[in-house]
């Protein structure tokens, strides 16, 4: 396929203050060019950190790892146990992973830990080819040490991958926006976009931003031969996305009853009322909050200073504020409650973090370049407010890495303990994870004794699970298990579970674990 040379259409710039790259004394080329790698270094060595600490896989991520585990390629392409879901070209990868380095923790993480590194270096890139040298230096400073971005580096989990494939995506439109079309970056453009649907399901509304701008661009500018050839890229990419959704299991997550309740909170209402206005308004903070992985609790200054970004980016070219704001106009599109194809919600809106990061850079680069003293210390001021939680965080984190629910631990005392005669009794929280490690990891006591596992009750039900736990056979040494418990409205499952045998049984002996334990009863 050959690709036509367009130059690319750049608006001029207004009066005043611009995004572009501000260089004051003869150190500006060299800091440009050296500060980026530094922070990317200490980006890796921090997520490498993480990666190493080898924490115990928790409820999620065991289920996703059995699931590439006990399944041969073609079955990682049909609906996954356990009502996950993940691309299965990401599956793949993590299948290839394990085959070559084991089913331990750093194996099923491998993957994982590579699209952090990929997304930590393409923020640069695409901030870089986007805003220019100095506002690549701010946008990779607030990505690098964000708790999110760190915590699904090191996770068995898609989320990372969603993340990298979006920064590339805008990356390599980006460049074909700046240079025009040429046969090297079409061809880049092309491969990122066929890989990222097969890696990352949100990937989708950022090539459909990308390619439409694009497309939208040369239609306006009546370069015709350009506009067919990104149709025909576009319309590559549409048709592997109709094999991914039709073929393989882009339709059955879509019909999953139980995750489309699960994530109901995120499906947007018709804004015809108030009510319904408020809850645009939250959910927009909510992009910028911790729990996304944005900035911290500085949520309304983030989400002011991307604003300012947008508008900074707008006056310099209008088809690099399409890039950055049109995948979030999609997301809420998709996610309106008539369509419910795509949640706004948590951790699905991860894969918009470099957008949002972008935004925010340009902004403070906007304030910084007023020529006004005060401009100056201004930027300096908010961007140490966006940064001081993630760098305390991430100095804290390499002192103390993080844990979630740290069972192999407890199994590793629990294994030096038990007896030929003990019985286990299973949390049902701790079901898949207690699976994993017996069958991955050598466990060979635990895995010789019976298993019981209660039932899921929902948070009304207290009284069959108390019922069902009466029910237990009556040995002298029962191994009650717990991870992943529930808390209903302040009332949690632990302290449930256990003053419940204590009622009917003696407890003997404890091992605890954060988010996990085990307590060994009498309950002749």
């Amino acid at each position: 396929m050959a690709f036509e040379y367009q130059r690319s259409y750049q608006r001029a710039s207004p009066p005043g203050p611009t995004i572009e790259s501000s260089r004051d004394g003869s150190n500006g080329p060299l800091v440009e060019t050296v500060l980026p790698w530094v922070i990317i270094a200490v980006g890796v060595v921090v997520r490498l950190r993480w990666y190493l600490a080898q924490r115990s896989l928790w409820y999620d991520e065991s289920m996703v790892a059995l699931n590439i585990l006990s399944r041969s390629f073609a079955e990682l392409a049909q609906p996954l146990d356990y009502d996950q879901g993940a691309p299965v070209g990401w599956l793949w990868l993590c299948k290839v992973a394990t085959l070559a380095l084991g089913s331990d923790e750093l194996a099923l993480r491998v993957v994982p830990l590579t699209f952090g590194i990929i997304a930590l270096v393409a923020v640069h890139g695409a901030a870089r080819t986007m805003l220019g040298p100095w506002p690549a230096v701010i946008a990779v400073g607030l990505f690098a040490l964000l708790e999110r971005q760190l915590y699904y580096a090191t996770e068995v989990k898609q989320y990372a991958g969603d993340i990298a494939f979006t920064t590339l995506i805008v990356w390599a439109g980006a460049t074909v926006a700046q240079q025009g079309l040429r046969a090297r970056n079409g061809l880049t453009l092309l491969v990122v976009g066929i890989v990222a649907i097969y890696c990352s399901h949100p990937s989708v509304f950022v090539l459909a931003a990308t390619g439409g701008t694009l497309i939208v661009t040369e239609i306006i500018h009546r370069r015709r031969r350009a506009a067919v050839m990104l149709g025909a890229i576009s319309a590559v990419w549409l048709a592997n996305f109709a094999v991914t959704y039709f073929a393989l299991t882009g339709a059955s997550l879509r019909a999953n009853e139980r995750m489309m309740d699960y994530w109901a909170r995120g499906f947007a209402p018709l804004p015809t009322a108030w009510g319904s206005i408020n809850w645009y308004i939250n959910a927009g903070l909510h992009l910028f909050d911790r729990k996304v992985g944005a900035l911290g609790d500085a949520a309304a200054l983030a989400a002011a200073l991307f604003i300012l970004g947008l508008i900074a980016v707008w006056r310099r070219d209008r088809r690099l504020t399409a890039l950055l704001a049109l995948p979030i106009v999609l997301v809420v599109i998709a996610s309106l409650g008539r369509l419910r194809l795509y949640a706004f919600h948590e951790r699905l809106l991860l894969f918009l973090t470099p957008l949002l990061v972008f935004g925010i850079a340009a902004g403070i680069h906007y304030i910084w370049s007023i020529p006004h003293r005060r401009a100056r210390i201004a930027a300096g001021v908010l961007a140490a407010l966006l940064l001081v939680r993630p760098v305390y965080g991430a100095v804290d984190s390499m002192m103390r890495p993080p844990t979630v629910e740290e069972l192999r631990p407890v199994l590793d005392k629990v294994e030096a303990r038990v007896q030929p005669n003990d019985t286990v009794v299973l949390y049902f929280g701790a079901e898949p994870i207690f699976r994993y490690y017996i069958k991955h990891h050598a466990y060979p006591a635990l895995a010789s004794l019976p298993v019981t596992v209660t039932s899921s009750f929902d948070g009304k039900a207290y009284l069959d699970a108390e019922a069902e736990l009466l029910t237990l056979p009556r040995r002298p040494r029962v191994w009650f298990i717990l991870a992943h418990p529930r808390d209903w409205s302040g009332f949690d499952d632990e302290k449930f579970y256990l003053m419940t045998l204590d009622r009917i049984g003696t407890r003997i002996e404890q091992h605890s674990a954060r988010g996990a334990s085990a307590t060994l009863f009498d309950l002749a």
